[in-house]
């Protein structure tokens, strides 16, 4: 009755002896049969979800043999984004706002394995910028009644790539259709061809807004009348003033048709206010240079300094004298402002300086960003010799940072990285100025000063070399520290000097072993953060700090940092162990 057993060994006088009298046999099942009786109930609910949307089969799979299909392939072949409107808008032009997340650090290198020979490196880097133009091709669409037609816009996002509007007239033959469930007039975006290395993430869609500068904009100021001396000066009324002035000098002759050139064409003259029904005096515009090193004698040109307002034109050897005349010098216009107060957060520019019809109210749904103080003294005296040394030319990597800085005056630091396998690749990172004050916040430059960097340095690069201007990246980590106290109850004090050095010591700006910030891509080890703790006053001791490589997630004595990475303190806590307890 039942299938065997199992052997076992016994002891045959010296020897073990395995013994299997009833070796076991389980069954084998050939095949089984079950069988099962219920009572028929209809079916209670059939829904299917597709598009976002419900849709009610109960009746039809109540019906018997009647067949149905419950999903629906994607009607988007590609991904896409849509856009949908509750009501129409108007036939004229329009524009959407897209704040991208756009990607930090270092970008755009070839691979480690990839080989570029020094001579195909201007070839390679023209490849990958008509690669990176062509590899996305965005279609905008809207729908018309019967199809998808085709939107003509002004997309500056390149394909979303980078922030910026996309501008376009809306349709009049535009009707609306359900998607979603939901009855709107619809626009999508469709990547047609293409890809991305990483998809884009859209951080805020817009609309109804409008690009705005800190500035206020002054026109038609006299700033003095000639007498055609040379090395004359004029002074605007306000100060400091920001780049793109506009100064006119009105002159009883046509400028000849080779200075007209020169000048930038026709639309830098226009005529004067006629007297007698007849033209006898033109208003020129003159171009503003950095000093008259290269001007010739008929050469309209001059200087400008920004910060003093002062208007100097040139001698008659080096840049024309200005003609005589009475009130002939015109800043036709000119913009002040700027500086880092400019720098306002969200939601903190409410108020119109005048009322503009149909516009209720007004805020800026984005922090502003990228203005700038003027260069300090110091920071000029700093600047000269590499000025100087470099020649207004980036070929070491001294000279590519020393140029950044003088590209734009809201950056504090700026680190050359070239790379270790491809001769001519270079990768700047850069730092902006932030308030010490803070050491909370990671500092990050905007989206338009690293493109205006990049342009800058662009100019004064050698042929062939390959540049990225990009954001740092921050190591984050996070950091414990266990005191030794002879009672528990640390002070707020205490607590507050303990975090603020902590934080001091990592900082980009004002961190490392000389005050000036800490160093790209140098570790962080835990004992030099305990060496910081016990030099403050008023510490009995510190027993130990844990750190943790958020990153990782792992508690470690060193946190490398790679070369174009900083440290930054994302978390902090303190644990206070009595001194007994330690011992």
């Amino acid at each position: 009755g039942d299938f065997g057993q199992q052997g076992s060994y016994t002891l045959d006088n010296e020897a073990w002896v395995y013994q299997d009298e009833r070796p076991l046999c389980p069954p084998a099942v050939k095949y089984m049969v079950f069988r099962y009786r219920e009572d028929y109930r209809d079916l209670r609910h059939c829904l299917s979800f597709n598009d976002f949307r419900f849709t009610d089969f109960t009746d039809t799979a109540r019906t018997e043999f009647d067949i149905f299909q419950p999903f629906e392939p994607d009607v988007d072949e590609s991904p896409t984004i849509y856009l949908g409107f509750e009501h129409k808008l108007p036939n004229r032009p329009q524009s959407v706002y897209f704040d991208l997340a756009e990607e930090l650090g270092l970008a755009g290198l070839p691979s480690e394995g990839a080989e570029v020979l020094t001579d195909e490196l201007s070839r390679y880097q023209a490849e990958r910028q008509a690669a990176w133009e062509g590899a996305q091709r965005v279609v905008w669409e809207y729908y018309n009644g019967e199809v998808w037609a085709q939107l003509v816009v002004e997309d500056q996002t390149q394909g979303f790539s980078r922030s910026g509007y996309v501008d376009f007239v809306a349709p009049d033959v535009w009707e609306s259709t359900l998607k979603f469930t939901e009855e709107r007039y619809w626009l999508r975006a469709r990547l047609e061809m293409g890809g991305y290395v990483k998809s884009p993430r859209i951080r805020h869609l817009l609309t109804n807004t409008a690009p705005a500068i800190n500035a206020t904009t002054y026109r038609d100021e006299v700033i003095g009348s000639s007498d055609q001396t040379p090395l004359q000066q004029f002074n605007v009324l306000r100060t400091p003033v920001l780049a793109s002035e506009i100064i006119e000098v009105r002159e009883k002759q046509r400028p000849h048709d080779d200075e007209l050139k020169d000048l930038g064409g026709d639309d830098f003259v226009r005529l004067a206010e006629e007297q007698d029904g007849e033209v006898d005096e033109y208003w020129v515009r003159w171009t503003r240079v950095e000093s008259f090193f290269e001007s010739g004698p008929r050469d309209r040109h001059y200087t400008f300094d920004s910060q003093s307002g002062v208007v100097t034109f040139g001698d008659g050897r080096k840049g024309l004298v200005p003609p005589e005349g009475r009130a002939n010098i015109v800043a036709r216009r000119y913009q002040i402002g700027g500086g880092s107060a400019g720098n306002v957060n969200p939601h903190s520019l409410t108020a119109l300086s005048r009322g503009i019809a149909y516009i209720q109210k007004v805020t800026n749904p984005l922090a502003a960003t990228g203005g700038a103080d003027a260069e300090t003294v110091e920071e000029a005296k700093e600047r000269a010799p590499y000025t100087i040394k470099s020649r207004d030319r980036a070929v070491t990597s001294e000279d590519f940072e020393t140029l950044a800085l003088r590209a734009s005056t809201s950056l504090a630091r700026a680190k050359c990285i070239e790379s270790r396998t491809h001769r001519g690749a270079v990768t700047l990172v850069v730092i902006p100025k932030g308030e010490t004050d803070d050491l909370s916040r990671k500092l990050t430059p905007s989206p338009e000063v690293l493109r205006h960097v990049e342009r800058f340095l662009d100019e004064r690069r050698l042929v062939g070399t390959m540049l990225d201007v990009v954001r740092p990246r921050y190591r984050d980590i996070g950091l414990r520290v266990f005191l030794v106290r002879r009672a528990v109850g640390a002070n707020d004090r205490i607590r507050r000097e303990i975090e603020r050095r902590l934080r001091a010591t990592l900082h980009p700006l004002v961190g490392g072993r000389d005050g000036r910030g800490w160093r790209f891509g140098r570790s962080v080890i835990k004992a030099d953060l305990i060496q910081v703790v016990e030099q403050i006053p008023g510490i009995p001791g510190v027993d130990d700090i844990e750190m943790v490589d958020v990153e990782r997630g792992v508690q470690v004595e060193q946190v490398r940092v790679e070369d174009d990475q900083l440290p930054f303190l994302v978390s902090f806590d303190i644990v206070e162990r009595i001194r007994d307890e330690v011992i």
